[in-house]
């Protein structure tokens, strides 16, 4: 009976080293415009690719959708742009033009599911996977009209407008300024200040960026400032770093502004309505 007992402890014992808990995965979760969506049925992932409700995201994105029952082929329209998307099917159209997927859109549960890359940059989007978080952020194009807010630093003692597309805002540590970001991380803004106790000039600053950056895309400076934008990326889409700084009398204020390069004709008027004072 011991021995019987000792079999069973023993057993019992193995059982619990191998038994590991499975822990479930977080749900995919689509954010359109820092929005986020919901859906009947959930997002998949096949073959690597992150699949949605057709209809919903083409809805989002703003397009107009309609269903041809006897080609199984969804259609949507927005702004001159007509996606034609075949169920089964990888060669979808746009505008005419045949594109190839690795995946093809599919039927779960009543539901048209179709890979959020192909419908979110066929209408002029960008999209970003975060694996960390299980989600896709979609900016359909940087909004036409942008509101301003104004940052304000009492330790450097200045002032900045800043567009109001931001959803997280951390303040540094040290107190010299603040960085900002959309979900996804997609766009983000950082600014500073800092004495210049080596009483360095625009082109000095300029000198020591282009030190830690590569991929520069543009350059110039003068006494009073620089200016510098350099390429990056990630996840396929393609980023635009453009940092400036200032001198103020005996102390630096500086900013750097991501966004992905599609809203670089925008992005040159957000920048410039930030830094219109410093350049004053």
């Amino acid at each position: 009976m011991k021995k019987k007992l000792a079999s069973l402890i023993l057993t019992v014992m193995m059982l619990s080293i191998f038994c590991v808990p499975v822990q479930a995965e977080d749900p995919l979760k689509v954010f359109v415009d820092r929005r986020v969506l919901s859906f009947e049925v959930d997002p998949i992932i096949d073959n690597g690719r992150v699949l949605v409700p057709m209809k919903a995201i083409f809805e989002a994105l703003g397009a107009l959708v309609s269903w041809d029952s006897e080609t199984s082929t969804a259609t949507g329209v927005k702004d001159g742009i007509t996606v034609r998307l075949p169920v089964g099917s990888i060669f979808p159209t746009i505008n005419g033009e045949a594109k190839t997927l690795d995946v093809p859109a599919q039927i779960v549960n009543g539901r048209i599911l179709a890979p959020v890359r192909f419908v979110g940059e066929a209408f002029g989007g960008s999209v970003s996977w975060n694996p960390n978080t299980r989600s896709v952020t979609i900016n359909s194009g940087i909004v036409s009209v942008i509101e301003y807010e104004t940052y304000t630093n009492t330790k450097y003692g200045y002032s900045l407008p800043y567009p109001n597309i931001y959803d997280a805002t951390v303040e540094s540590d040290n107190g010299d300024g603040v960085s900002m970001e959309t979900a996804g991380g997609l766009y983000r803004l950082k600014m500073w200040g800092a004495y210049n106790i080596n009483n360095s000039s625009g082109q000095d600053l300029l000198a020591e960026a282009k030190n830690r950056v590569s991929h520069i895309s543009a350059q110039s400076a003068n006494q009073n400032s620089y200016d510098i934008e350099y390429l990056g990326g990630g996840d396929g889409q393609e980023l635009v770093f453009s940092e400036h700084g200032f001198l103020a009398g005996d102390k630096i204020i500086g900013l750097i502004i991501m966004y992905p390069s599609q809203d670089k004709d925008k992005f040159a008027e957000v920048i410039a309505h930030i830094t219109a004072g410093l350049r004053d």
